[in-house]
């Protein structure tokens, strides 16, 4: 719930670029590796505002983001990257 609030006051523009930029995403790929809960708020927040986060912050930023992603494996055995999938789009298409 929180992630989805989060997700639309970026995209009604509520909160900073910088904000976006340091703490969020910063915070969500500080570690080598997400927990699942991490990895659920990751995607949730490009499914839901995509394009704002792509916007707002640096290129190597959201790559680190689709590649933790991308490497993270669910302990029910699906992978990050079939989560990633449907958020792919709404950012780029930069994940290939």
């Amino acid at each position: 719930m929180d992630v989805n609030l989060i997700a639309h006051c970026a995209n009604l523009g509520y909160i900073e670029e910088n904000t976006i930029r340091s703490h969020i995403l910063q915070s969500l790929i500080s570690h080598h590796k997400l927990h699942d809960h991490q990895a659920n708020a990751l995607a949730a927040l490009f499914k839901i505002a995509g394009a704002t986060f792509g916007a707002y912050a640096d290129p190597a930023v959201i790559d680190r983001c689709f590649e933790l992603l991308k490497k993270h494996q669910y302990r029910d055995g699906v992978t990050g990257s079939a989560i990633l999938r449907v958020s792919a789009v709404s950012v780029c298409k930069r994940w290939n």
